[in-house]
């Protein structure tokens, strides 16, 4: 079977980015075919939206669509939080770019198209997916035992080490040295469960959440800024690849999972998700944004300056 891929393209232009496919619904081994006219894209295109303010009506959980009721409506609904894209090229494939090639072609094989739906934090997300806002929850979503208590989780896109990071001038032998020092971490993210994690055994560490997103917590400490923050180390090579102005100083023990987060309702849109990610997750792999048109095909990104 010959499938068609009217592929997406990802324009990082005043931090805008759209993408969308059609195709044959199935199983195929077949390598996408070449991209779609430009014409043809705002035809196929489904623009991204910002999540509204829940209202009390809708923090209620609500039953989750079916396959077939998704395949029926052509569009899945992704929901995924919104940050700040600082103004760059990237010079490798980001964690970002990564799931919205998986996305891309998991739309290609339930012939639909997606739809982007931002919302402020990962609690709105989670709450605007059991009310039935979104069919998943993607882009960097970590799994906690917090969320499992609220979401079903597809298999693992991949694994992370959550790292302590300062300016690239700091330099701390060892986490005794940390004490009276404050390390500043985005609201809302597992990096404050690993970092008070990490205060159970240094309680002089000082804690400060902020709703800055880790990107730009990033770039406040290499400005000095704040001293200290803390991300993954996917997050910090996608960070180091266009700035070298800041350091991991200690890895934190074990690793977080990333995922692709549904309602625990939703059984049969998990099984075909984990069916799907079986057959195209290895296809999928990170890799710095450079070749040509046949490279650019296979990850399925164009990047617009």
């Amino acid at each position: 079977m010959r499938k068609t891929v009217h592929m997406g393209w990802i324009g990082i232009v005043a931090g805008l980015l759209l993408f969308s496919v059609t195709g044959r619904c199935g199983v195929s081994d077949q390598s996408p075919a070449p991209a779609a006219p430009a014409e043809e894209f705002q035809d196929l295109l489904e623009p991204q939206v910002s999540l509204p303010p829940l209202t009390p009506r809708d923090r209620g959980e609500a039953a989750p669509r079916t396959v077939r009721e998704i395949r029926r409506s052509g569009v899945l609904r992704v929901l995924m939080v919104e940050r700040e894209m600082l103004p760059h090229l990237p010079r490798r494939e980001s964690i970002r770019d990564r799931e919205l090639a998986l996305l891309t072609l998991l739309a290609d094989w339930l012939n639909v198209r997606i739809q982007l739906i931002c919302t402020a934090d990962e609690e709105a997300m989670i709450t605007a997916l059991n009310a039935g806002k979104g069919d998943l929850a993607a882009i960097g979503v970590a799994v906690t035992p917090e969320k499992l208590r609220r979401l079903a989780f597809s298999r693992p896109l991949t694994q992370v080490h959550e790292q302590l990071v300062a300016g690239v001038a700091v330099r701390i032998r060892n986490l005794d040295e940390m004490k009276g020092k404050t390390v500043v971490v985005e609201a809302g993210t597992p990096y404050w469960q690993r970092l008070n994690e990490l205060r159970q055994h240094y309680p002089e560490i000082k804690m400060l959440s902020r709703r800055d997103d880790t990107e730009t917590l990033l770039a406040l400490t290499a400005a000095g800024k704040i001293a200290f923050t803390v991300t993954d180390d996917l997050h910090l090579q996608d960070y180091l690849a266009y700035r070298r102005d800041v350091r991991a100083v200690y890895t934190f023990p074990g690793v977080r999972y990333l995922a692709w987060g549904m309602s625990r309702r939703a059984t049969g849109l998990r099984e075909v998700v984990n069916l799907f990610l079986a057959q195209y997750l290895p296809v999928v792999d990170r890799g710095d944004g450079v070749g040509d048109l046949a490279q650019m095909r296979a990850r399925r990104i164009i990047r617009v300056i």
